[in-house]
């Protein structure tokens, strides 16, 4: 049995990105832009690099992730063209499933499939990767390395997975990312951080290879998210090569080097806050630290049903080894730690957005789908409600 394509290491230099322009045998290039940086320095460079080597290019401005704005990027892109997109997930997660479909017509039923969980996975037979460079202006998604994709359909979310959403290359510039706001630079840290850490907690069983090297990636952005929060305390900018470092360290969360074997349905926070943020059309990174404090609480109180108290405890061994001044207490250090990176546990809700977003969640992601299981919508609602009573940042775990 062959081993799975893995991404290959990032370029670092836009002469690296004329190279791979040159190297892909695809004598045209369509370049999404994500508006947010459309004016941006980085665009220009990108598209010198691109048009250095005689490449034919032309520029798209991403639109949002749902099934029509695919298919109207999927119809600009020839089956004669590599894509290259610059931009945050959202623009990554597009172009993504635009070059699948323009590449691949016959994928589009799987990603129009009509079913009620919200994961939407893509066969192996697809292919392993996609001829498309990605070049991240954000930090914590770490799409431009992972096999996901994130978009609407019918009104609700779906996570698209397999081999095939693998981009080819990546480019990492700390230009890329200078006028990223703090607020989204915490939240980035703090994202890749959940998503490397849910799933050594969500599964139970020990990992003797994956372990060491996921607890060494933790260590690594708790670290770089201690030096950012400094930075940004002191009124300066995360300077370019403490940016750089994370932007290198986000994508690692996705690889089946950190993860091992686990359980890929380990996070039971993800899908929850997922519906939360798309109920309150609220970003996901404002939703997830309440239901990410919320899930640790029902761990904490013995509810195996959302992870391993002792895999959670060895973890927060790990992070007080990195930041020795947070609490014993895991749920307690955790709200310290989101309190120092100034990210906040509010999100105001009423009883009845609790009761709406439980059973979205119990569509898309429960009634014994994998992600949510065997949690009840009793289960589910409980966890709204502890999550998002503003008394939980206050609690002393």
């Amino acid at each position: 049995m062959t081993n799975p394509w893995q991404p290959p290491a990032p370029l670092t230099t836009l002469g690296q990105a004329t190279d791979w322009a040159g190297e892909t045998g695809y004598s045209r290039m369509v370049l999404v832009v994500d508006p947010a940086v459309a004016e941006h320095d980085i665009t220009a460079q990108v598209h010198s690099a691109l048009t250095a080597t005689g490449t034919q290019v032309s520029t798209v401005i991403a639109e949002q992730t749902d099934i029509p704005s695919i298919h109207r990027l999927a119809a600009r892109i020839p089956d004669s063209a590599a894509t290259v997109v610059v931009g945050g997930g959202t623009a990554m997660d597009l172009t993504k499933l635009a070059t699948l479909v323009a590449h691949q017509p016959d994928a589009a039923k799987w990603i129009e499939v009509k079913q009620r969980g919200g994961l939407i996975a893509l066969p192996p037979a697809l292919g392993q990767r996609l001829p498309m460079l990605a070049v991240p202006t954000t930090l914590g998604t770490g799409s431009e390395r992972g096999p996901v994709a994130c978009y609407t359909l019918d009104g609700f979310k779906r996570l698209a997975t397999g081999p095939i959403l693998h981009p080819a290359a990546s480019l990492h510039l700390p230009d890329a990312t200078r006028l990223l706001p703090p607020h989204l630079i915490s939240e980035g840290i703090l994202e890749a951080l959940h998503r490397a850490m849910a799933p050594y907690i969500g599964d139970p069983t020990p990992q003797p290879h994956a372990d060491p090297l996921c607890e060494q990636l933790v260590t690594g952005l708790v670290t770089a998210g201690y030096q950012a929060a400094h930075e940004l305390r002191h009124g300066r900018t995360v300077s370019d090569p403490l940016r750089l470092r994370l932007a290198r360290l986000s994508p690692e969360s996705h690889t089946v080097r950190i993860h091992g074997h686990r359980s890929p349905y380990g996070s039971k926070a993800w899908p929850v806050a997922n519906e939360l943020s798309t109920h309150l059309q609220i970003r996901k990174m404002q939703a997830l630290p309440p239901v990410w404090a919320g899930v640790w609480k029902r761990i904490l109180a013995g509810d195996g049903r959302f992870g391993s108290a002792g895999r959670l405890h060895q973890m927060w061994s790990v992070i007080r080894a990195a930041a020795p001044h947070l609490a014993d207490s895991p749920l307690r250090g955790l709200i310290q730690l989101m309190t120092d990176w100034h990210i906040s546990l509010h999100v105001p809700t009423s009883a009845q957005d609790n009761g709406c977003v439980a059973h979205r969640c119990l569509r898309a992601w429960g009634a014994d789908l994998p992600h949510l299981g065997r949690l009840s919508l009793a289960d589910i609602r409980l966890l709204l409600d502890e999550s998002l009573d503003h008394r939980l940042a206050a609690t002393n775990g």
